[in-house]
């Protein structure tokens, strides 16, 4: 059985389970999701349940892919990033400074109708990609508030408790070595966590299941192994 658990895969799913109330108590992620909707709340739970199903019943891997994508199709239109399509003035004035200056370098070269579409069309929203990709690398984002002196503009919350830091970085490291579907769920919701704006009110939320799931793993490894 994969991560040497039982047999018994329903008593191992139950084991799993109970060991999940208790990471929930030091996850205030999902405080802050109940308290700004129920069923969004209630949704991430069933998909949390739902991968965890996935590792003994691998029926249930179908299921959380309708799921997953459920929850992105009711979360994007609610908290995606408007700039990636939404440019203020003050950054068109940029961006037409710097189009301008790199035409008189590289002339007909850069100054024509394709360069100009990626330019004002497709190179903003990259950026902003870019940033809030490497915003969701930083773990300041999920376990300490992160800086909110440094991004007043950003939305900032404990959603993690810092105990479980060890245990978040040990499960992603026997997800990747077990359960790679979960693994393939994993990096797929993290790039698409870019998407999401980081002045919203519940974070990258389609990372949180994961990030819970791999806490409960390790849980469950580190009582085999050391109790």
């Amino acid at each position: 059985m994969q991560l040497n658990f039982r047999n018994n895969k329903k008593g191992g799913f139950v084991r799993l389970a109970l060991f999940s109330i208790i990471v929930f108590l030091f996850t205030p992620w999902f405080k802050v999701i109940f308290d700004t909707s129920i069923l969004l709340f209630a949704l991430l739970v069933m998909f949390y349940l739902v991968l965890l199903a996935s590792i003994f019943w691998k029926r249930f891997i179908f299921i959380a892919v309708l799921f997953n994508i459920f929850l992105l199709a009711f979360t994007l239109p609610k908290f995606m990033d408007t700039s990636f399509y939404k440019v203020d003035d003050l950054d068109k004035g940029v961006l037409q400074k710097r189009f301008d200056l790199y035409g008189s370098y590289m002339g007909k070269l850069y100054l024509n109708g394709v360069a100009y579409r990626y330019h004002f069309g497709v190179e903003p929203g990259l950026r902003v990609f870019e940033k809030n990709f490497f915003e969701n690398l930083d773990p300041n984002n999920y376990f300490f508030k992160s800086h909110p002196r440094e991004r007043s503009w950003a939305y900032e919350f404990q959603k993690i408790s810092p105990i479980l830091i060890l245990f978040v970085f040990l499960g992603f490291g026997l997800i990747a070595k077990k359960e790679k579907h979960i693994l393939i769920f994993g990096v797929f919701n993290f790039f698409v966590s870019s998407l999401y704006s980081p002045t919203s009110l519940v974070g990258p939320i389609n990372l949180l299941p994961f990030f819970f799931l791999s806490s409960v793993l390790a849980l469950d490894y580190v009582i085999k192994k050391y109790v």
